[in-house]
């Protein structure tokens, strides 16, 4: 079996950090876009959700990158979404990989990782691709589960 590649991760604490990955970030959003749901989504609201991650670190938000021979590769932006005291939930905002395979499952592994340690119960992320590869990426590669699905109804 051939051994997972040496990526680095690392958290982005400074804008200059965030402004030498935003070329991959950028292409993250341009594949979101390709979805007729995620059209809305705009550079604008990435930075803003990048920049409000980044403030929250260490404890409650983190905007992460993933590192392979000196190239960006995974990229992931989470924030706290903690609706009840009780239950401390982090919401993967942005997840993105490209070009190397286990850079979205590793990345994955580091922020549940950092969830953990920072007292998050749980770690939520979305995907409006509704078939069974996706579920089964999700439920058995990612190792999340399906507590819910959401209907939405255009009214405009």
């Amino acid at each position: 079996m051939a051994s997972k590649p040496n990526i680095e991760f690392k958290p982005l604490t400074a804008w200059s950090e965030l402004q030498q990955h935003w070329p991959f970030l950028r292409r993250g959003l341009l594949k979101l876009q390709a979805a007729p749901q995620l059209q809305d989504l705009d550079e604008g609201s990435l930075l803003v959700v990048a920049l409000q991650a980044m403030n929250s670190f260490p404890n409650k938000g983190l905007c992460l990158v993933g590192m392979l021979d000196k190239k960006t590769c995974f990229v992931g932006i989470v924030v706290d979404n903690t609706l009840v005291k009780t239950n401390p939930t982090c919401l993967l905002v942005l997840g993105y990989s490209d070009g190397v395979p286990t850079a979205a499952s590793q990345g994955l592994e580091f922020i549940a990782m950092w969830a953990r340690a920072n007292k998050f119960k749980s770690l939520q992320a979305w995907s409006h691709r509704i078939n069974g590869s996706s579920f089964r990426l999700f439920e058995k590669v990612w190792k999340f589960r399906r507590t819910a699905i959401l209907f939405s109804r255009n009214l405009s």
